[in-house]
């Protein structure tokens, strides 16, 4: 080897290893910028959100009042912070922002107002912030509240349910902040007649206590409902109303009480209906479809008691509605006394067509060279045979 080729030999290792410490020191810059930036993050920069106090409780309040509370929103970061949404969890809750953009180490104010009117008891309301804070995107607010009502009837519903010919009794007692001044009347009652309404009071300790008794026997099977008025004497709310529902319930139990198709699927266009009886002599002498494209046949189940009803779906609908015109009755004609026919409904429901629609030869035109699953191209299409 010559002196002269030693020499270049020696220049190029001594450039390889120049580049190479230069890179090395280029991508060491890069992963110290990278990691100060993650660590900046993390330190606060950028638009961080406070809420000082996100919980208020209003306490006990009175039905009907509405009550206010304003919340203090502090931004600890290093740029603006931008409230850009505020919702409530119910529409009784209103709120209000002061401003929509704080500036660092700045506060702002959002005012909540909770209207009270038609409830009672424990309740509890959110209010969310929607901002441009990456780690706090959502900050939720909360209010609470103990309701006490001025006058209401508990329970607010009376349901009555009993069998046929048995007799049923249910008290509705008048509660609230003002229900010691009340001196209650009836008034006009709507619906079903066979319910018997009268007051009623009842004694604890020395505290008298009034109320509305609900009387009810079940000469029919079938249900009902209806309101009675009740007037209070008390000025601020002279007048209630109270709703009854009534069940009479007879021999026959049917399960499901309606029957609920799927034109998509097999398996959703047959269905089947049970019907057991408290009678040991139960017999199903047909099932008739009054109404809708549908299919019935009575038969014995394999074990247990009773009978099965298969019904079947039997055609399709309009192609422009297509589950338009699929509804219908079926008609349940049994030796039971007390019902020996009954109606089940039929109803078609349209579930969510989950298959995706295989794209158009357009789309496949438009897009040849897209990626397959695995990351790599379609392969090439086949050259046309010659002619």
């Amino acid at each position: 080897m010559t002196k002269r080729n030693l020499i270049r030999k020696i220049g190029v290792v001594l450039g390889v290893s120049t580049l190479v410490l230069v890179g090395g020191c280029t991508q060491k810059k890069k992963d110290s910028a990278t990691e100060g930036a993650s660590s900046a993050e993390v330190s606060g920069q950028g638009p961080r959100i406070e809420l000082v106090d996100p919980v208020h409780d209003f306490g006990t309040v009175t039905e009907g009042e509405t009550v206010k509370h304003t919340f203090v929103i502090k931004n600890t970061g290093t740029s603006p912070l931008v409230i850009e949404r505020v919702r409530s969890s119910c529409g009784c809750t209103a709120a209000v922002t002061k401003e929509s953009e704080v500036g660092p180490g700045k506060t702002t104010e959002v005012e909540v107002s909770f209207n009270t009117r038609g409830r009672m008891g424990p309740n509890s309301k959110t209010i969310t912030l929607q901002t441009n804070d990456k780690n706090t995107p959502s900050a939720k607010l909360e209010i609470k509240a103990m309701i006490e009502q001025l006058l209401a009837f508990q329970p607010s519903i009376v349901r009555l349910a009993v069998g046929h010919n048995e007799e049923q009794t249910m008290d509705a007692w008048l509660t609230g902040k003002l229900a010691k001044d009340a001196k209650l009347t009836l008034g006009e009652v709507t619906g079903d007649t066979g319910v018997k309404i009268a007051l009623t009071e009842r004694k604890e300790g020395e505290e008298s206590h009034v109320g509305v008794r609900f009387t009810f026997k079940g000469t029919k099977v079938g249900r009902g409902n209806g309101t009675v008025s009740v007037k209070t004497g008390v000025e601020s709310m002279p007048e209630l109303t109270l709703r009854f529902d009534t069940t009479v319930m007879g021999n026959l139990q049917l399960r499901p009480r309606a029957l609920y198709f799927d034109t998509q699927s097999p398996q959703g266009k047959e269905r089947v209906l049970n019907i057991t009886s408290k009678r040991d002599d139960l017999k199903v002498t047909a099932a008739r479809v009054v109404e809708g494209p549908y299919e019935a046949k009575v038969t014995k189940p394999e074990t247990g008691p009773g009978f099965e009803v298969h019904v079947t779906l039997k055609a399709a609908g309009d192609k422009e509605s297509p589950d338009a015109n699929l509804n219908g009755k079926l008609e349940i004609v049994s030796n039971d006394p007390l019902e020996p026919k009954m109606e089940v409904p039929l109803h078609v429901r349209r579930m969510p067509n989950l298959i995706r629609p295989r794209p158009s030869l357009s789309m496949q035109r438009e897009f040849p060279r897209r990626l397959n699953i695995m990351g790599n191209p379609p392969e090439k299409p086949e050259a046309p045979p010659a002619q």
